[in-house]
């Protein structure tokens, strides 16, 4: 049997992808949900979680994987998500959160760019700096 999905939720899953950066010399990949997508929040929950989890596992080289997300009242959700030995918890506890070694999730208040250039500067000197379990 193979999996289906309803066509929004594949239209937004493409959408969300083209949002994609790679930073190959540092192993690490984003993507981010347009504050315009339009879907019900199951819908939008179930496909990000389903982006995150597709483009960490498929790109050679990445060893943390990111997604941000409005979540409304001026809060960003980001989820961190890692292969191998990099403990993201730790990243994300950083940042109020928490979660397991390989899942882990923060929110944070601030605008997307604000939230995403905070993030992604700490997820690069974590990277760069060996922080893994």
């Amino acid at each position: 049997m193979y999996a289906s999905a309803p066509e929004g939720r594949v239209r937004l899953l493409a959408e969300v992808l083209q949002t994609l950066v790679v930073e190959p010399e540092v192993g690490l990949a984003w993507v981010s949900v347009p504050a315009d997508a339009h879907c019900a929040a199951t819908r939008l929950r179930r496909t990000t979680s389903t982006a995150s989890s597709s483009f960490r596992v498929s790109i050679a080289g990445v060893r943390m994987a990111l997604l941000f997300r409005h979540i409304g009242n001026g809060r960003i959700k980001v989820s961190f998500r890692s292969m191998g030995e990099v403990d993201v918890a730790a990243l994300a506890h950083q940042f109020g959160g928490g979660g397991h070694h390989r899942a882990a999730g923060a929110s944070l208040s601030g605008t997307m760019a604000d939230v995403e250039e905070q993030v992604l500067t700490a997820a690069r000197h974590f990277l760069a700096n060996g922080q893994s379990t």
